[in-house]
């Protein structure tokens, strides 16, 4: 029997608008030639285009999904993340075990 599936996994992304400071801040270039408008400087092979989704990983780790296959696979978070204990003298696993 089918059965449907839905992917849990989050992801922090941002949308790009072609402004200067994204550029700036994501590594992105201005490409001379191919079907994409943008490129990202690290992965010379991955074009974006404005509307295109930046998705941030690891500090200084960068990737890029095409807006329709981001919209399709993602959907906004609708509630605020659990905040960490307030507890001055917390332990780690008490803050992380909240998450």
């Amino acid at each position: 029997m089918i059965q449907r599936y839905q992917s849990t996994s989050r992801v922090v992304a941002e949308q790009f608008d072609g402004s200067k400071q994204m550029m700036k801040k994501y590594k992105i270039i201005k490409q001379k030639k191919g079907p994409h408008d943008y490129t990202m400087h690290a992965y010379s092979d991955i074009g974006m285009d404005i509307g295109d989704y930046v998705l941030i990983g690891n500090p200084g780790e960068y990737g890029s999904m095409s807006r329709y296959y981001f919209e399709q696979q993602y959907e906004k978070e609708l509630r605020d993340p659990i905040p960490l204990s307030r507890k001055k003298h917390a332990d780690l696993f008490e803050q992380t075990s909240l998450l």
